[in-house]
């Protein structure tokens, strides 16, 4: 079992879930090939609060390639971005399409996916954080305090 401990000095240890900072770099490669890539897996019952992305080498491409990313079980996509607009100094990229911006519950598992349309990046590099509350009901030993509504 994985341990999560306690913030700020909490002392309900393990008994309620708390937001989990996922962060990782997506780096297009030489030829980076046109197609769908899971990244990252975000278990069922979790409740994604929400994800960005920055670009910190710009994205390069022969042709007109473009660029989704985000979980598509959940509907949390960002917009297919060209090359143009992936460059250095575009500071934070999210979900973009208008309610999918929104946090959401999985009821089922989902990954976080990059998706490359059109043809091939030749390069590029993008640092991304996904910020979601895992669940601990299925734990064993999880207990949650209980209250009356009378």
């Amino acid at each position: 079992m994985q341990k999560y401990y306690p913030m700020q000095g909490s002392r309900a240890w393990e008994t309620s879930s708390f937001p989990v900072c996922k962060t990782f770099r997506i780096s297009a490669t030489d030829n980076s090939a046109a197609g769908t890539f899971p990244l990252l897996t975000i278990k069922k019952g979790s409740y994604i609060l929400g994800w960005q992305a920055k670009v910190t080498t710009s994205f390069t491409s022969t042709g007109s390639a473009t660029l989704i990313l985000g979980f598509s079980t959940a509907s949390m996509l960002s917009s297919a971005m060209a090359k143009t607009s992936l460059d250095a100094t575009t500071d934070v990229l999210g979900p973009t399409k208008g309610q999918q911006a929104k946090p959401v519950f999985l009821t089922s598992d989902d990954t976080f996916d990059a998706t490359v349309g059109t043809c091939n990046f030749n390069g590029g590099r993008a640092d991304v954080t996904i910020i979601y509350v895992p669940p601990i009901a299925g734990d064993a030993d999880a207990t949650f305090p209980e209250y009356s509504l009378t």
